[in-house]
């Protein structure tokens, strides 16, 4: 739960920057979010886009809630 609350707290400059600044709507800020932090877990999942292994493993804790 952490980790989540986290994670949204890092997107919040992304989503001020483009509704204040680029004057953009909420929909437009959320997709920005979305999209930012699917690259970056993806990133993380296959270990930079296959360039490198995987840093990341499923373990029984990680699979579950």
């Amino acid at each position: 739960m952490l980790q989540l609350a986290l994670n949204v707290l890092l997107f919040v400059p992304l989503g001020f920057f483009i509704r204040v600044l680029g004057g953009r709507g909420v929909v437009v800020a959320l997709l920005a979010g979305l999209g930012v932090s699917l690259v970056i877990e993806t990133t993380q999942l296959t270990g930079v886009w296959g360039l490198y292994p995987s840093a990341r493993t499923a373990s029984s804790t990680s699979t579950t809630c």
